[in-house]
């Protein structure tokens, strides 16, 4: 059964991360496309809408949820249980004759996990946000009257939608969520440690 979850899990990360990736490239495509001006501005909007659609879409009902629970915070609460275990109280839970090369790998590991989740997706807000400035420097440079009101149009809609990359509509990713995520684990495991000393200094008394 641990096996079946640890295998879920990991394809259901890399799953994510492809197609985060491949939401990355499309916008990054239709950017570059948007600048030479090579597609009629009314298609590459109708795709830039469609694809945003989808990832919201992806990310509210489909895979939101999953990567929130079984990614985000199964990675966490696991650092927390093999640091807190293995390496601060050890010998308390665990024999204190468990090697620590194992524990210790999983959790860089997870963080490993953690951060490449949050630059990957931070990558897709950045080239998302970035459409609106590659709009405006289209519609100085061009000329027909007809295409700089599609273009105003579209960079109208793009300014009113600052786009945020969030799971489920609610968590944000951003590399502020996870050093705050981080220090909730630092303080948490400091705070065990304080409490440790405590009894151990009330012990000795």
């Amino acid at each position: 059964m641990w096996s079946l979850g640890f295998l879920f899990n990991r394809f259901l990360f890399y799953e994510y991360i492809a197609l985060v990736t491949c939401v990355q490239i499309m916008v990054s495509k239709m950017n570059d496309e948007l600048s030479k001006g090579s597609v009629p501005i009314g298609e590459l909007g109708a795709l830039h809408t469609v694809v945003l659609d989808d990832l919201e879409y992806m990310n509210r009902f489909i895979l939101g949820l999953p990567m929130i629970v079984n990614v985000i915070a199964n990675n966490m609460s696991t650092v927390i249980y093999l640091l807190y275990h293995y390496v601060i109280f050890k010998g308390l839970f665990i024999a204190s004759e468990v090697n620590l090369f194992v524990p210790v790998f999983d959790v860089a590991l997870k963080l490993f996990d953690m951060v490449l989740l949050f630059s990957f997706c931070r990558a897709v807000e950045i080239e998302v946000n970035r459409t609106t400035l590659v709009l405006q420097q289209r519609l100085i440079m061009e000329t027909d009257q007809k295409v700089r009101r599609k273009i105003a149009f579209f960079s109208l809609r793009r300014l009113h939608a600052d786009f945020h990359f969030t799971l489920c509509g609610f968590y944000k990713i951003n590399y502020r969520q996870l050093l705050l995520l981080l220090s909730k684990v630092i303080t948490f495991l400091v705070i065990q440690i304080q409490f440790k000393r405590h009894r151990y200094s009330e012990a000795s008394e």
